[in-house]
């Protein structure tokens, strides 16, 4: 598992600058999820795809959502252990 930090909250009026990136996304409907964003096939909804399609997540796609606010990815903190004194990242 990893740790994500995102940027600047902003209204999801804005979404479009941020298609087929990776973001904190809250829908309407207060669910947040970490996705990819990509356009739909219907105005001013958005396909919310998941970055680890390996996941048993129950959702890996969520088409034609309606996004509230959403915050751009922008650090990754991996898991890290420490193994005989070297650090290794899963």
């Amino acid at each position: 598992m990893c740790c994500y930090v995102g940027g600047n909250v902003i209204s999801g009026k804005y979404a479009s600058k941020y298609v087929g990136t990776l973001c904190i996304i809250m829908l309407e409907t207060g669910e947040t999820y970490i996705r990819k964003l990509k356009h739909s096939s219907r105005n001013n909804l958005y396909d919310l795809i998941s970055i680890n399609l390996d996941s048993n997540c129950e959702y890996a796609f969520l088409l034609n959502c309606k996004i509230s606010t959403l915050a751009q990815i922008v650090w990754i903190r991996k898991n890290e252990r420490i193994k005989e004194g070297t650090i290794i990242y899963e």
